[in-house]
C-alpha cells in the first residue's frame, strides 16, 4: 500500500512538473537518476543511464544508488557521480530521474530540487489501467521517453562493460576446473521463498556432470555461502564452489563465459539474461513477466498460487513444484 501512494504522489509530482515547463535540452547541465534498489534491478537500469549519458554529453550525471552498485555504474562507458547518502544530494539539479526513488526524493522534487521531475509512478499507473506490468526494462525506457526522445527494444540492450583485468581475474578463479567448459548455478537468493531446495540443486548438478562431464561452478555472496556451501557438500565432486570469492565483475565475467546458467530469481540471474547467456530461471513468489529472460535459449519455470500468489514464504513456496528433470529438460533442450 505505502509503495501505491508513493507512486500515485508521484505521478501527480510528476505531471505538474512536465506541464509547468518545456524541456530544453540546451538547458539541462545536471540529471539526478535514482535507482535506490537491488542489484538486479540495478542490471535494467544501466541502459538508461548509458544513454542519459550519450544523450546529454555536456551534463553531469548523478546517480543515487545503493552501494552495492558502485561497481555497475562505474562499469559504464559514460563519467558518473555515484551518490549514496541522501546527505551527499546537492540542493538542486535541472532534471531528476526516479526510476524507483522514494518519499525523500519525492520531496525533493516537490519543493524545487529539480526543474522536470520523471518518475516510475505515472508508468506503474498506466500499466495497471492497461492490464499489468511490463518488463522492468521497458517501464525503465517508458520513465525516460521524454527525456531521451528514443526508443529501445530487448535487442537494442547492452551487455555490460566487463574491464579486461577482471575477465582475466574471472578466468583465473576458474583455473582450478580441468575441462575449459563450466555451467554455472546460483543457488542463493535474499528471501527465502525464491529459493529452490539445496538438495535439489545438488541432484541437478550431478546429472549434468554425468551427462556433459562438465562442473558446475556455485556462486554467490558471503552471505548466501551457507547454502551454497552445503550444495557443494551435497553434490561433491560435480562442483566448483566460487562462494563469496568473486567481486560483483568477476561474477559477471564467469556467467559470461559458462555454456549454461541455472539459478533462483536473483541479481545473478539477470547477468546471465543480460550477457545472452543459456539459462534456466527458477521463479515463484514474482510477477509473471516482469523479470523473466528475454533472449533465445532462456527459459523460466513459473508455478503460480491461484490467490495470493506473492504471500510464499519458505515452506508453502511454489518454487517447490519445479523438479529436477523438468530443469534438467530445458538444459537438454539448448545443448542439441
Amino acid at each position: 500500500m505505502e509503495e501505491k501512494l508513493l507512486y500515485l504522489a508521484s505521478s501527480l509530482v510528476g505531471r505538474l512538473s512536465r506541464t509547468a515547463k518545456t524541456l530544453d535540452p540546451k538547458s539541462v547541465k545536471s540529471i539526478l537518476v535514482a535507482k535506490r534498489d537491488e542489484i538486479g534491478d540495478m542490471i535494467y537500469a544501466l541502459e538508461v543511464i548509458r544513454r542519459i549519458g550519450t544523450t546529454y554529453p555536456k551534463a553531469k550525471i548523478s546517480v543515487y544508488c545503493k552501494a552495492m552498485n558502485n561497481a555497475l555504474v562505474n562499469s559504464l562507458p559514460i563519467k558518473t557521480e555515484i551518490i549514496n547518502n541522501a546527505s551527499e544530494l546537492k540542493k538542486y539539479y535541472d532534471v531528476q530521474v526516479d526510476l524507483r526513488g522514494d518519499w525523500s526524493t519525492l520531496r525533493r522534487a516537490l519543493f524545487g530540487g529539480c526543474s522536470w521531475y520523471f518518475e516510475r509512478g505515472s508508468i506503474r499507473l498506466n500499466n495497471k489501467l492497461s492490464g499489468g506490468q511490463t518488463h522492468e526494462f521497458v517501464t525503465n525506457r517508458e520513465i525516460v521517453r521524454p527525456l531521451i526522445q528514443e526508443t529501445w527494444d530487448a535487442n537494442d540492450l547492452h551487455r555490460l562493460d566487463i574491464h579486461p583485468d577482471q575477465l582475466t581475474s574471472a578466468k583465473n578463479l576458474v583455473g582450478g576446473i580441468e575441462s575449459e567448459e563450466y555451467c554455472v548455478m546460483h543457488c542463493g537468493a535474499r528471501d527465502l521463498a525464491r529459493r529452490w531446495p539445496a538438495e535439489k540443486f545438488a541432484n541437478l548438478a550431478q546429472e549434468i556432470q554425468a551427462n556433459y562431464k562438465i562442473k558446475t561452478v556455485l556462486v554467490g555472496s558471503e552471505g548466501e555461502k551457507e547454502v551454497i556451501d552445503q550444495v557443494a557438500t551435497l553434490a561433491g565432486d560435480a562442483t566448483f564452489n566460487l562462494s563469496g570469492k568473486t567481486s560483483l565483475m568477476e561474477l559477471a565475467a564467469i556467467i559470461r563465459n559458462a555454456s549454461f546458467f541455472i539459478g533462483n530469481e536473483s541479481g545473478p540471474l539477470h547477468f546471465a539474461i543480460l550477457e545472452r547467456t543459456p539459462l534456466v530461471a527458477l521463479f515463484s513468489k514474482g510477477v509473471k513477466d516482469v523479470f523473466y529472460p528475454l533472449f533465445p535459449n532462456q527459459h523460466v519455470i513459473h508455478y503460480f498460487k491461484e490467490s495470493n500468489h506473492t504471500d510464499q514464504d519458505a515452506d508453502n513456496s511454489t518454487i517447490h513444484q519445479i523438479t529436477v528433470s523438468e530443469v534438467f529438460e530445458r538444459i537438454q533442450s539448448f545443448q542439441t
